[in-house]
């Protein structure tokens, strides 16, 4: 129809995009990741999550496990690696 505005082709769309992701990277660049990080926090008001080891992630699903069953399981291990 007439009153439909063209498509940009597809070749243009992705110049603008490939143009888009370069001045992104050059803007954090010149900004840095720590300075880009704390105005992500001031904006969001979230702080930036660390990231959670094997060993913390572990420890938070032992705490909501059933204590009883647990200590079975370690028992049963311990007697597995001394025989």
């Amino acid at each position: 129809m007439f009153w439909k505005k063209k498509k940009p082709k597809l070749s243009e769309r992705e110049a603008l995009i490939e143009e888009a992701k370069n001045n992104a990277r050059t803007a954090r660049e010149a900004i840095g990741e720590e300075k880009l990080a704390e105005l992500a926090q001031a904006i969001t008001g979230k702080k930036p999550e660390k990231p959670v080891s094997p060993m913390e992630k572990a420890e938070k699903i032992l705490v909501h496990m059933n204590k009883e069953k647990v200590g079975d399981h370690l028992l049963a291990l311990i007697r597995e690696k001394s025989s």
